[in-house]
């Protein structure tokens, strides 16, 4: 017979959502009023079935209520999970401004350097987000987040600045649908609320330290534009890899558990 990992619920529910990461299962759920004024225990027997509703390990849940976005308040953080059972923290950095009815939330501490890219093969003359590497990361960190967060992003157009050839000298504007995209250059430097000073601007990575990260709009034909480790503005060459720190749009209507985990974070009721 196979094994099995059976989670009880002592009380009725709806609205159930599982996930889970290594050694933990995340619950989320909504009860009656009646179970509310109740403890409400959750029962997880590993390797088997159980021989009884509460044979197993037994935990009491935590009965929590629900924030909007405006308790939230801008700078909050909002974890993620994906679906090898990681998370990461998303930083609301706009609320019905730069994308109104949205919420934007920026990827608080960036994991991974590289370059901006071409995503065809060959010799390239021109940078376009629309057709480059990063845009190609972004769709699949997309896809790399569970069902119920990815049913929370709102699929968004975002507006990008390049330059056609190398002889350009000024820029073209065009734009792409996506659910997750890096931030431009407008948006960072005036567009989003939270993100009003060079101190908010700066991304620290894993270890601590300030790290520079990329923009969508190009600086010129095989320049990219960038957020430095102090939260200004310089351009650089696509031969050097930089951080990515990407955005994602979620409706402002989104509500948040007012518990928050260890690290600060609050999670997406789902």
């Amino acid at each position: 017979m196979a094994n099995y990992n059976v989670l009880t619920l002592s009380e009725p529910v709806t609205d159930f959502v599982a996930t889970t990461s290594p050694e933990t299962i995340n619950v989320q759920c909504s009860l009656t009023e009646d179970a509310q004024r109740k403890k409400v225990w959750a029962v997880c027997k590993a390797g088997e079935i159980p021989e009884h509703p509460y044979d197993g390990v037994r935990v009491q849940m935590d009965i929590v209520g629900e924030w909007s976005i405006t308790e939230m308040g801008l700078g909050a953080l909002v974890r993620l999970d994906y679906t090898d059972g990681t998370y990461s923290n998303w930083q609301i950095v706009d609320v019905d401004h730069a994308y109104p009815g949205c919420a934007t939330l920026m990827l608080h501490c960036p994991s991974e350097a590289m370059k901006f890219g071409h995503a065809g093969d060959g010799v390239y003359t021109t940078l376009t987000y629309k057709t480059s590497k990063v845009n190609v990361r972004c769709e699949e960190l997309y896809n790399s987040l569970i069902e119920d967060v990815k049913s929370k992003i709102v699929r968004s157009a975002f507006a990008y600045q390049y330059y056609i050839n190398s002889s350009s000298t000024t820029p073209s504007v065009n734009s792409i649908d996506a659910y997750v995209a890096l931030p431009g250059r407008g948006e960072v430097e005036a567009g989003f609320s939270y993100l009003d000073s060079e101190a908010k601007r700066t991304a620290y990575s894993a270890d601590g330290l300030a790290v520079p990260y990329l923009l969508r709009d190009t600086a010129a034909a095989l320049k990219v534009q960038l957020v430095t480790e102090v939260g200004g503005f310089s351009n650089g060459t696509d031969s050097t890899a930089n951080y990515i720190r990407p955005i994602l749009n979620i409706s402002k209507d989104a509500r948040f558990t007012t518990v928050p985990n260890s690290d600060g974070s609050f999670n997406l009721i789902l």
